[in-house]
């Protein structure tokens, strides 16, 4: 309990100050000042490099690592009750947040106490800027302090941090004895199981803090405050609640808060933070409902439901039976269950199907549906537990497409809908399903359950427009010396992967995100492309990962989309925001289905030219033909809007905007025809997730010779020391070297004439982010530089005769292939390539007595 309070209370006790002149009093006493004038001071760095010149220490990170601290020195023995405070000065040129944690004896026996205290945002303005904590407060700031971590460095951000100084001292004391103190009452929060709380408060957010006068107590004059409660797990805050202190409380001397807790069920204690903010002025003036006319009719949305109560488990169930069984045009099913046997739900809308909406299996649905020859547009939400309003937006589109609307779409579309990808992470208010790995970040490697059962689904309809519905957090941040609020109740990016086409990313924003943004506009509802980050001097547009849903479903090419709503913090938690939400997310998909309605054919017509030409490209060797193996961004500028919670004003100013859309390929490859693996141990954990992943195979006899090899020699090796989605992340950088080679017990030929051609790169080309050998499904963290990894491209001609050498010249006939009983279910091929056969003639694998070789025998 220690930890979340810790963390809380830190926050709140930041006090950032300009450069110019420094709070430390004269008389303040210091434990420790690391003045780096002489090196390092025996400061060490995480992920980074450490120098020291000119009186800085100088922290450099490059890569886009994590995990980026500064280590002090050990054994520094300081007493916490006499050296409370903390002063840094640094100067960032990264748009770094920065964060302090230490390790004490006595409380929590020489380890760090889990709990990172924000800095805030360090202004990218190439000046210095000091920051004092005050840490009297903070539960484990006690005893002797060990050592202490500081992060100065943006999460996956490249660029360098100066550290002026870094002191542990007395602080300055004012004796207050004489002040009158200001009338309070004693507020206590109760609520169902043990919580810890703290609270802040002060003017125009000044963070000035108020001290518990006993656990779950503090005296607080009137005034308006708010509280957000947060379960232990990590994610989100979900409750957001304003309450008054009145006159009235402060006469009685007492008021009592209950925190009601949510519906789901909640792993242990939770928290409580309040934080005084002219909340409900805010809310009133900027985050209005934005279609009175349209009432949500989801579980959340009953009358007289507490705002924290979203959709459970088991009303979702019921209500997914209750609208299939009330819609002509709608069929739903149970794709998988989730973590803890949970249900994935999917609802299929059509219209003029073959056997419309009475298929007995997900596969007869899909086949019928891609037969109408209609776009299908495929909306996803609550990949993330924790973002509530995606998934009730799902649910209020189910309403939407059963009704008048919907029968005027399905005219012309067809629409598929997973209303909640994450039911674990939604029972537990969560982001990930089992506290750790991300569905949104295991597309590619194909990990989780949840992740298969999306996989599957998503490649039986292969989809024409995809909508992957999100939320993003935000609370109250500095920006310039200024106390600032996210302003957008919408982010819209398309897919920034470089593998799909200049003409489909082009499509997609003129067409359909230009579209969302003007349309939403005319209901009030601010929106603008997607960013990472809060209000600051740098943000960062969707990266172009192909784990996530966004990207993968884009690259069987598609028009693929991430939306994302804001996630209020500090106090904006009316029921009005929150239908906001809700229908920001409505209109965004309703937008984006009547444009697919609209321009059908066109649609169709465009997407069937890019899958053919994809799956063309995987026929014959073509070195102007390539994959894209990295991307960077382009640094623009763009005018950005916020709240200013100093005088409650929507204002806007000019940032530096990372552009992928803008930015360039770095890296790319020649596209080859296939890849080849061995069939060995190392191997079958990357052909088993293969095969989970859909992708077609033929199995080669033992002892077949192929020539158009090339072979990875690694050129550097290095494994990361901090873990990532359940791995230590090896990277490496490959050379590629022609080869021939014989397989004695046999392989795998994986050709790229199919529809996961691009994913299967991204699986299998050693240098993307996503790749199996980052991950280590295949593990290459022993080889050496100049040593080859155990597996191959393939760049010959991948519609070929494979023949023996007795009988080189002789072509062998379809129905002679032995391999045809293999099953496409289990993820191999009845001996053709590809799953959709777009003039693609057989693969013929011949089993004869004798080494079979793979030739150079050209297409006819």
């Amino acid at each position: 309990m220690k930890r979340i309070l810790s963390a809380l209370l830190c926050a709140a006790l930041l006090l950032p100050l300009a450069a110019a002149g420094s709070v430390c009093a004269a008389e303040e006493e210091f434990a420790a000042s690391w003045e780096f004038t002489s090196g390092k001071d025996s400061f060490q760095a995480n992920n980074s490099t450490l120098d020291a010149a000119d009186g800085k220490l100088i922290q450099t990170v490059s890569g886009e690592k994590h995990n980026t601290w500064l280590l002090s020195p050990n054994n520094l023995g300081i007493d916490a009750a006499k050296y409370p405070v903390l002063h840094v000065s640094v100067k960032n040129s990264t748009g770094a947040k920065g964060s302090f944690a230490f390790e004490a004896i006595g409380s929590e026996k020489e380890k760090f106490t889990g709990a990172w205290c924000s800095l805030g945002t360090i202004p990218n303005d190439g000046a210095y800027h000091e920051y004092t904590v005050d840490l009297s407060a903070f539960p484990d700031w006690q005893g002797l302090i060990t050592r202490f971590r500081l992060r100065l460095t943006a999460w996956q951000t490249e660029g360098s941090v100066e550290v002026d100084y870094i002191r542990l001292g007395t602080g300055t004391k004012t004796d207050k004895s004489d002040e009158p103190a200001e009338p309070s009452a004693l507020v206590s929060f109760v609520s169902e199981v043990p919580a810890s709380f703290t609270v802040f408060r002060g003017a125009q957010y000044e963070q000035n803090p108020v001290k518990a006068q006993s656990y779950g107590q503090y005296s607080l004059p009137a005034g308006v405050y708010t509280y957000t409660a947060a379960p232990n797990s990590a994610g989100y805050s979900k409750i957001h609640r304003t309450f008054r202190v009145t006159e009235e409380d402060v006469k009685a001397g007492a008021k009592i808060i209950t925190v009601s807790l949510p519906a789901w069920k909640n792993p242990g204690y939770w928290q409580v933070k309040t934080i005084y903010l002219p909340s409900e002025e805010i809310t009133s003036k900027y985050f209005t409902d934005p279609l009175p006319s349209l009432k949500l009719q989801t579980p959340a949305a009953a009358a007289d439901r507490p705002i924290n109560a979203f959709t459970t488990q088991e009303e979702l169930d019921a209500f997914m039976k209750q609208a299939d069984d009330a819609a002509e045009n709608m069929w739903s099913t149970v794709i998988g269950t989730a973590e803890g046997g949970l249900n994935i739900h999917l609802a299929v809308f059509s219209r003029g199907a073959e056997n419309n909406g009475k298929w007995t299996d997900l596969a007869s649905a899909a086949d019928a549906l891609r037969k109408l020859g209609k776009p299908i547009v495929w909306i996803s939400a609550q990949v993330h537990g924790n973002e509530w309003a995606s998934g009730e937006s799902a649910l209020q589109m189910i309403n939407e497409l059963s009704g008048s609307w919907g029968d005027k779409v399905l005219d012309t579309v067809s629409v598929v809908i997973l209303p909640r990808q994450n039911p674990a992470g939604a029972q537990y208010n969560r982001r990930t399903p089992d506290g750790s790995l991300d569905i949104n970040r295991d597309r590619v490697k194909t990990e989780l359950t949840e992740t298969r059962a999306i996989q599957n689904a998503y490649w039986l309809f292969t989809p024409e427009v995809c909508v992957d519905a999100h939320e993003y957090g935000a609370t109250p941040a500095l920006y310039k010396g200024t106390y600032t609020y996210a302003a957008y109740d919408l982010l819209i990016s398309a897919s920034t992967n470089r593998n799909t086409s200049d003409a489909l990313r082009d499509m997609a924003r003129t067409m359909y995100q230009d579209s969302v943004h003007k349309s939403l506009s005319e209901y009030g509802i601010r929106t603008t492309d997607y960013y990472d980050g809060g209000i600051q001097s740098t943000v960062t547009e969707k990266s172009p990962n192909p784990q996530t849903n966004a990207d993968a479903n884009s690259l069987y090419p598609a028009f693929s989309f991430l939306i994302e709503t804001l996630i209020p913090g500090g106090g904006y938690n009316s029921l009005a925001h929150f239908d906001r939400r809700v229908k920001s997310h409505v209109l965004a998909a309703k937008e984006i289905i009547e444009i697919t309605a609209e321009n059908a054919a066109e649609v169709m017509q465009f997407l069937t030219e890019e899958r053919t030409a994809l799956l063309r490209a995987g026929e014959s060797y073509d070195e102007d033909d390539v994959i894209v193996l990295s991307q960077a961004a382009k640094t623009v500028k763009k005018d950005f809007s916020y709240i200013d919670l100093a005088n409650g004003t929507l204002t806007s100013a000019e940032i530096e905007y990372k552009s992928y859309t803008e930015g360039s390929v770095t890296k790319t490859i020649p596209r080859p025809t296939g890849y080849i693996l061995p069939k060995t141990d190392a191997m079958q954990t990357a052909v088993d997730r293969l095969r989970i992943m859909g992708v077609e195979m033929t199995e080669l006899p033992a002892g077949t010779s192929v020539e158009d090899l090339e072979k990875y020699t690694v050129t550097a090796n290095s494994v990361s020391t901090s873990e990532t989605q359940g791995a230590y992340l090896n990277t490496v950088k490959v050379s590629a070297e022609k080869s021939a080679q014989t397989f004695a017990d046999g392989a795998y030929l994986i050709p790229m004439n199919q529809i996961r051609a691009n994913l299967i790169a991204a699986a299998l080309e050693p240098e993307c982010a996503a790749s199996f050998v980052s991950y280590r499904l295949i593990d290459a963290s022993a080889v050496s530089s100049g040593e080859s990894l155990p597996y191959y491209r393939y760049t010959g001609t991948a519609l070929i005769d494979v023949h023996t050498d007795a009988d080189a010249d002789a072509d062998v006939k379809p129905e002679e292939n032995p391999a045809a009983d293999t099953s496409p279910a289990q993820g191999e091929t009845s001996g053709k390539f590809p799953i959709l056969a777009v003039g693609a003639a057989a693969v013929i694998i011949a089993a004869a007595a004798g080494a079979v070789v793979i030739g150079k025998k050209k297409r006819k």
